[in-house]
């Protein structure tokens, strides 16, 4: 009897896989069927494998037996060699290149090698010239046997080729687990041809796919378990593949805007219950004829991502079907009795876009690109303006601001009602292209933060602020401190406190006179290094106020843990002001403030009318258009001055 436990193992590596499969929901998507089918079909072969070889062995047999050993055989070896076609289809798949065997040409070539074994096989229950299996000797191999092994080389040099010709689609750990796969298979071929005792060949399988399942699968990381869909991930990965072949794509990104309001509005079980639904309805209310393959994502906390591959559809039956898809979804959550709002983009390449990062920054940013009532988006209608020009150079526009003079500080006067003169102004970044012109606030620091340039543009952001204290009498003008700015980041730059000081020398600035800003979303978020960097700056007579106050949900107790002199009111409150409640909320609030002796700044102010409910309230500062909106450094030395 021939040794059966490499087998043995071989079947319980199928079956963790499997469960893995299972358990993790790599259960949709035309990649993962195909793997667990290739999975699903080795377990089968290597179960017939073991039963043939308990029931072949040891002779002599009788007649019953041998009959059963001869059906088993026959079926291995029809498992054995499918196994080695759709192997090479779920190469095909996780390559995203099964494009290159569409025609029915090369299909039937492809499939003919198996088709003649096929038919030597059931041949075979009357000539016996492929294997045979009798009462008196037990399993036999005949002389067609090396057929097998000649076509089993076939596939496997194709499949190896074709590894080969792949290589520029597959990061290096997903390439190389694909390759051995038929590395393994190969050497196990050989082994077994040699040494037929050793029943390698399925542990080799077993081994290869094992290898796939951890670093070509990863479920932990391409699947999102809760919503049983592909995650965002695993998007970037499957859009960067599909990019290089050059293919043909569509994509639709469906976009739920106000996904942070209703996820904190439900909580996060709940949410995901109402996306799953919604999900759920794209996936089995997708017109099948729209493409032959389409593959879902999701990322979040709101955005599905679409894939359709060479869809013969028009875009206009793509966004008709878009439309059908949205009005579907809001009527789901209408009947929660949720306010949603959701919005689509076709995209598709390569005509409308040719990178991958390029159809990422679409995908975030079409929503803020076009009209803002439109519903459904067509990327050939977005990609040619400024407005994505520059959110797709954001990157270059930041590097050039931080080696070249693009940046200009504009200051906005705040003033004190209690000695009515401006006595202080916060200093706020303003960026001039070269190529692009004026950039928004809004548009490149949340990119400097995404990018990791925050910090080297922080870092010119004050020391242009500290030269232009230095070169002008602030004090003589009435001007006490200038209000700067942090971002998270910036606070968790371990070399803050020291650039500040050097700062402070080379420009011989007092501390008194600096006053930074830290917004209260970002305080929400400090890391230690953070809260040892401002106690530091603290501690070296720098002064803080915590910003857009009423915008997150920092309690008075937190209040305590860094020194915060100024507390500064947002605009939201003060919008609220012409509501009853929204003047008690103001009131109690300056009194709160007051009671904790913090001086109080009321951002947003337009109106006179704003102004003296304030005053009236005890309000310590105002800051808003009804003064001035924020002034480059002449018009406001000139603003001051005058």
């Amino acid at each position: 009897m021939k040794n059966i436990y490499f087998d043995l193992c071989a079947v319980v590596i199928f079956l963790i896989i499997l469960w893995t499969c299972i358990t993790r929901k790599l259960t949709r998507g035309r990649t993962n069927r195909l793997y667990i089918a290739v999975s699903s079909l080795s377990l089968a072969c290597t179960i017939a494998d073991i039963i043939m070889e308990v029931t072949v062995n040891p002779a002599p047999l009788s007649a019953r037996r041998a009959t059963f050993g001869l059906c088993i055989t026959f079926l291995y070896f029809v498992l054995r060699n499918v196994l080695l076609c759709v192997c090479f289809y779920m190469l095909l798949s996780i390559t995203r290149t099964e494009y290159h065997l569409r025609s029915l040409k090369l299909q039937m070539a492809f499939w003919a090698p198996y088709a003649v074994l096929f038919v030597l096989l059931v041949r075979n229950f009357f000539t016996r010239d492929v294997f045979n299996v009798t009462a008196e000797t037990g399993y036999t191999r005949e002389p067609l046997m090396i057929l097998f092994y000649i076509v089993a080389l076939l596939y496997g040099v194709i499949g190896l080729t074709y590894c080969l010709f792949c290589r520029k689609y597959l990061p290096s750990k997903k390439w190389v687990s694909v390759f051995s796969v038929y590395v393994l298979n190969f050497i196990a071929v050989v082994v077994q041809f040699f040494w037929p005792i050793l029943l390698v060949e399925m542990f080799a399988t077993a081994a290869g796919l094992l290898m796939i399942l951890l670093q070509v699968m990863r479920p932990e990381e391409n699947m999102d378990p809760t919503l049983e869909v592909r995650s965002w991930r695993a998007y970037q990965s499957e859009l960067r593949n599909l990019m290089k072949t050059r293919q043909k794509l569509q994509i639709v990104v469906t976009q739920l805007t106000n996904a942070p309001e209703l996820r904190n509005y439900l909580g996060d079980t709940r949410y995901d219950e109402l996306v799953h639904r919604g999900i759920n309805v794209f996936r089995h209310n997708t017109p099948p004829r729209i493409s032959a393959r389409r593959d879902i994502y999701f990322e979040r906390p709101g955005t599905m991502y679409v894939i359709f591959e060479d869809t013969k559809k028009q875009p206009e039956e793509i966004a008709q079907m878009m439309q059908g898809m949205i009005e579907h979804g809001t009527a789901i959550m209408t009947e929660e009795g949720l306010r949603v709002e959701i919005k689509a983009c076709l995209i598709e390449c390569p005509n409308d876009l040719k990178t991958t990062q390029d159809v990422i920054n679409l995908g975030h940013r079409f929503t803020s690109l076009g009209d803002p009532d439109q519903i459904v988006f067509r990327a050939d209608q977005l990609v040619s303006s400024r407005d994505f020009a520059i959110f797709n150079h954001t990157e270059d526009i930041l590097n050039r601001a931080i080696t070249g003079d693009t940046i200009e500080m504009h200051y906005q006067p705040i003033y004190d009602i209690r000695s009515k003169r401006f006595r202080s102004a916060e200093a706020l970044v303003r960026l001039r292209d070269t190529t692009y012109g004026m950039i928004p606030p809004g548009v490149f620091i949340p990119a400097a933060e995404r990018s990791g340039l925050i910090v080297n543009l922080g870092r010119k952001i004050i020391e242009a602020i500290f030269r232009f204290m230095s070169e002008h009498d602030l004090e003589a003008l009435g001007i006490d401190f200038i209000e700067i700015n942090l971002s998270v980041a910036q606070c968790a730059d371990k070399a803050l406190y020291d650039m500040v000081r050097d700062f402070e020398k080379r420009y011989e600035i007092s501390p008194e006179h600096v006053l930074f800003e830290i917004t209260e979303s970002t305080f929400d978020n400090l890391s230690d290094t953070c809260r040892n960097n401002l106690r530091k700056l603290s501690a070296a007579g720098y002064g803080f106020a915590l910003d857009d106050y009423g915008t997150g949900y920092t309690n008075i107790k937190r209040l305590s843990h860094i020194e915060f002199g100024v507390i500064k009111i947002d605009k939201s409150m003060v919008d609220e002001l012409p509501t009853m409640s929204g003047r008690l909320i103001m009131d109690n609030t300056l009194h709160m403030m007051h009671d904790l002796e913090k001086e109080i700044v009321v951002e947003g102010v337009e109106t006179k009318e704003a102004l003296d409910t304030l005053a009236t309230m005890g309000c310590d500062e105002i800051q808003g258009f009804y003064f001035s909106k924020p002034l480059p450094e002449e018009e406001f030395l000139q603003f001051i001055g005058g």
